[in-house]
């Protein structure tokens, strides 16, 4: 699906824009991995989908410590909107380790 403007508001609105920010190159080196894989061993000759980098990545963020830190302190309480929340950061990861790649 990927990221959306409502969801970038959202995720500002509890300062997740500033966790990116503090920690970037990381969260991008780890986009760039989710990348990598997708490309050698699910895409082929295509290039590699958002939503194809996002099943590889969203696993390795969501298990983040700085993450989970986060949350616990800006982010919702429901666990149902914590994963959302995740979904949606790894999105952004994503949608800003694309953007750096043109």
């Amino acid at each position: 699906m990927g990221i959306t403007q409502l969801k970038i508001n959202r995720l500002e609105e509890r300062e997740y824009n500033k966790l990116f920010r503090k920690h970037e190159k990381d969260w991008l080196r780890f986009a760039e991995r989710a990348f990598e894989f997708v490309r050698d061993n699910i895409a082929r000759d295509h290039r590699p989908r958002a939503d194809d980098i996002l099943t590889i990545l969203l696993p390795i963020i969501a298990s983040d410590g700085r993450l989970l830190e986060h949350q616990a302190f800006k982010g919702p309480r429901e666990k149902d909107e914590q994963a959302e929340f995740r979904e949606y950061f790894a999105e952004f990861v994503i949608d800003m380790y694309l953007e750096s790649r043109r």
